[in-house]
């Protein structure tokens, strides 16, 4: 065998889909030799795997060596390596030399011809080491040492100050006085060196609190007092600058322009120390909610029973609406609601009543729904609002009100608190066989 490629590792990115990769041209004597890496693309985080037969191992595709050819990743062939990764396969073998020639020995070309093979392999695998390390340029002909010492905590590596040798430092953070008789514009972009010469850093980024701003006289280290501001360039400058004296500086000699949803909006927070926030009026907007949502109506021409679910978390208003309801027999027609565990069917203080206005009608109570007073004739068009009263308790507050017939009015409420946050309501009371129901809720 020869080699004759220089290979030593090969990178392959995961698609979703592939488990077998291959790292031809890279030739290898046993499964050993073979080291396996995954990483992460967007961090460059490296994971190593072993060989095996589970979701983590990786397995090889090779029976008879030396050879090339591929590995199973995973080897339970499971879960496909995904895009976000790449597998780099390496050969590594192991620094050490097992052939022993005897004196007047049998001659085997073969057995002299892999070591020499394993011997260029091993160089290989130490050029690529070498290529990954810390090198001077050729032209360098000083005598800096390479060797750092022990490294430091969260600090960085540096020429020394004569240039002989690498060193560790540590991060230093210094504070500086901006000096009031020569006012200093600085610059405040990250790497740049600053033009005043207290702040001139060419390797530090600037935070300040004094800059030029339109124009600012000389100031005291910590007041404005007694200093002019021109913010607009208009000529108006101000004194004894206070927050009043700077808004309306600011807002002086802009024009009005129409606002598109578009466009930022600089606000203080009030509730946030008066710190500054700026967003989109599109953004600003989208904090309003809608006011009302309205659900999916729903037939009563049949069945005995209809269900709203998915009710929101955070809704405290909910209203049933309901359009020529009627029932097949003289039962009320009563409203259950529910939180996530199911509808309750007690605990409910709740009575409805029907009048026709000359002294006739009827009432009902309920403990076991909110119930609206009802007879097989009546055909119900009307509405029951059902409002959060205690957030702590889940306790619901309801009213209802409707037209029966031509002839009565339909009145009623109660109240009943629920184990957790409700989620659904539920109407019911015998067999439906006209009309239809909906509702709409609100946070």
């Amino acid at each position: 065998m020869t080699v004759t490629s220089q290979a030593t590792k090969v990178t392959t990115a995961g698609n979703g889909s592939a488990t077998t990769f291959s790292f031809s041209p890279i030739v290898i004597f046993a499964s050993t030799d073979l080291e396996v890496v995954t990483t992460v693309v967007a961090t460059g985080v490296e994971t190593a795997v072993t060989e095996g037969t589970g979701a983590s191992n990786w397995s090889l595709d090779l029976t008879t060596f030396p050879a090339t050819g591929s590995i199973t990743y995973p080897a339970d062939e499971v879960t496909p390596l995904e895009s976000t990764h790449t597998i780099t396969v390496k050969r590594v073998l192991t620094l050490e030399q097992q052939t022993d020639l005897n004196n007047q020995g049998g001659y085997f070309p073969d057995v002299q011809e892999t070591q020499f093979d394993k011997q260029v392999m091993i160089d290989l695998q130490q050029q690529e080491l070498i290529e990954r390390s810390l090198r001077f340029p050729v032209s360098y002909t000083g005598s800096i040492s390479a060797e750092t010492g022990a490294p430091t905590a969260l600090g960085y590596l540096r020429a020394n100050s004569g240039g002989t040798a690498l060193e560790w430092a540590a991060i230093s953070v210094a504070d500086a006085a901006a000096s009031d008789a020569t006012p200093q514009v600085v610059s405040t972009s990250a790497g740049a060196a600053g033009v005043g010469g207290d702040f001139a850093r060419e390797d530090h980024a600037h935070q300040v609190v004094l800059a030029d701003i339109g124009g600012i006289g000389a100031a005291t280290a910590d007041t404005l007092t007694n200093k002019t501001l021109d913010a607009d360039g208009t000529g108006n400058t101000i004194s004894n600058i206070g927050s009043s004296e700077v808004k309306s500086e600011l807002i002086s000699g802009q024009s009005e322009v129409t606002i598109a949803t578009g466009d930022s909006v600089i606000l203080g927070d009030a509730d946030d120390s008066g710190n500054l926030k700026r967003d989109t009026v599109q953004g600003i907007l989208d904090l309003v909610p809608d006011t009302i949502t309205l659900g999916t109506e729903q037939s009563t021409s049949s069945g005995s029973s209809v269900t709203f679910g998915s009710i929101p978390a955070g809704t405290k208003r909910i209203t049933i609406m309901f359009e020529g309801v009627s029932l097949t027999t003289s039962t009320d027609l009563l409203v259950t609601i529910g939180d996530a565990g199911g509808l309750e069917t007690s605990g409910y203080v709740a009575s409805s009543a029907s009048s026709n206005g000359a002294g006739g009608g009827s009432s009902n109570n309920s403990t076991a729904a909110f119930n609206m007073e009802h007879g097989s004739t009546h055909v119900f068009s009307g509405h029951m609002t059902l409002t959060l009263k205690d957030a702590a308790n889940f306790t619901w507050v309801a009213s209802h009100i409707g037209s029966a017939l031509t002839t009565h009015v339909v009145f009623g409420g109660g109240h009943k608190s629920l184990s957790a946050e409700l989620t659904q309501v539920s109407i019911s009371g015998g067999t439906f066989d006209a009309g239809s129901i909906n509702i709409s809720y609100e946070d």
